[in-house]
């Protein structure tokens, strides 16, 4: 049973490597990934990819990894956070 919900924002080195090492730690989360690039497959050990914030944020991730280039860092923690804020007043 999937009970965690992981979003892995850019899949370059790092992206991959938080990948695997939050499917290990983490081994019955639903782990998906956000890409800039289309997703025509899913990568291994991700459950799915979205190739649009939008779509990530309504995942509703409970963990969210940053690991894009850091000049868009703070948009996608801005449009997160807005989300949350929404959720929870």
């Amino acid at each position: 049973m999937l009970n965690n919900r992981v979003l892995i924002v850019g899949l370059g080195s790092i992206g991959t490597r938080h990948l695997r090492l939050a499917r290990e730690l983490l081994p019955n989360a639903d782990i998906r990934v956000l890409r800039h690039q289309e997703c025509d497959s899913i990568p291994v050990y991700a459950n799915g990819c979205f190739s649009k914030l939008e779509e990530a944020i309504e995942f509703a991730p409970q963990l969210a990894v940053i690991a894009s280039p850091a000049s868009s860092h703070s948009e996608v923690a801005w449009l997160n956070g807005r989300r949350r804020r929404r959720d929870f007043g």
